[in-house]
Parts: C-alpha cells; structure tokens; sequence
C-alpha cells in the first residue's frame, strides 16, 4: 500500500450502491470522477440506517428494492475501474455488523481485487 501525501482538498463525494440501480450506480461515479472527484466513497445498503440522515436512509432502502448486497457492491467496484477516464479510487463504506465473522475473510479477500 502506497501512502497519500495530500497537498491540497479532495473532493471525496458519497453515493449509495445500487441507488437507484446498479447500472446507474457506475454511470454515477464516472460522472463524478469526470467532475474531479478524487476519492469516491460507495456506500453498502443495509435495513436499518438509523445513524444516516433521511437521503441516505432513502438512497439505502431504494438499493435494497433493486436487491443490492454487500457481494454486489464489490463487484460494481471492477467494473467502475474498467470504465473509469481518471485515476481515482474508492473506498467501500460497510458497517462492521454487515460483514459476519464468517464472511470477513471473504470480504477482505473480494475487496482486495
């Protein structure tokens, strides 16, 4: 892993995998890194948002209508790379209690790719 020496802000937006489907999901993330975004941050839906603010709490349970799952969210993240015009890179928002201690191993190795 290679260390990111920032010499300036980033503009590190966040949308929700799968809002409001999947296929829109990449559409929006190269529009936001053709708008500079450095970092785009993909949020992983889950059932109950509490600690989110109403949009996200609506961008999650409109993901989870279009069946979006932490397996499908990792797998936008290749195929937002195969599309993207930039360097830029993402970073996968998931909450701890999403991922069981049986599938961490998985997760960690998926993410990895």
């Amino acid at each position: 892993m290679q260390l990111l020496t920032v010499t300036k802000p980033m503009f590190i937006p966040f949308i929700v995998a799968g809002d409001p489907r999947p296929d829109i999901t990449i559409e929006l993330a190269l529009a936001l890194q053709e708008a500079g975004a450095d970092i785009l941050e993909l949020g992983v839906p889950y059932s109950d948002p509490l600690a989110d603010g109403p949009i996200i709490q609506r961008a999650a349970k409109r993901a989870l209508r279009q069946q979006m799952t932490l397996k499908k969210a990792i797998e936008l993240v290749p195929e937002m790379r195969k599309k993207r015009s930039k360097n830029s890179d993402y970073s996968l928002y998931v909450l701890q209690s999403c991922v069981t201690i049986r599938r961490r191993i998985l997760f960690c190795f998926s993410a990895k790719k």
